[in-house]
């Protein structure tokens, strides 16, 4: 199923590709912009029009082929190697535990950002003269932590 859906995909590619690579050549002569007329000499610029059909289709041509051997080529999948090394049984120390967690409560000062506060009016008209003045930047609120206290054990 998986193959014929790729066979499928590089057959659509590749008619597309084929297709690209002659309409640049079909559209690279000089065409329409040429006239029989006999006041209007042919322009060198027409022979160029040739070699850039021919330069488009090759690079259509190089990029189909790259994009089918991309889709053709076999994906190669991540290998893991996980060791697990078993430990014995009654390898690990136990240790007894000198201490309890407890939850405390802390209180988390304020920030404040002193700045300065330039001259000026005050709310009854009566002139202010500038100084630096702290601004609140964040309140301060209470904080619930886990804290590890020991206690005394023999030893």
């Amino acid at each position: 199923m998986e193959d014929t859906m790729k066979k499928q995909i590089a057959l659509a590619a590749a008619a597309v590709f084929i297709t690209t690579l002659f309409t640049g050549f079909a559209q690279a002569g000089p065409g329409r912009h040429r006239s029989n007329h006999p006041q209007r000499p042919t322009h060198h610029h027409d022979k160029n029009n040739v070699l850039e059909g021919v330069v488009l289709g090759a690079g259509a041509l190089i990029l189909g082929t790259a994009i089918a051997q991309s889709l053709n080529s076999p994906r190669q999948t991540a290998q893991i190697h996980a060791t697990h090394v078993p430990t014995r049984p009654g390898h690990r120390k136990l240790h007894k535990k000198r201490g309890h967690w407890e939850t405390q409560k802390i209180w988390v000062a304020p920030v404040y950002e002193t700045r300065w506060n330039p001259a000026h009016y005050n709310a009854r008209g009566r002139w202010v003269q500038g100084r630096h003045q702290q601004f609140l930047v964040a309140e301060g609120f209470w904080k619930k932590e886990r804290v590890w206290v020991k206690t005394r054990g023999r030893y």
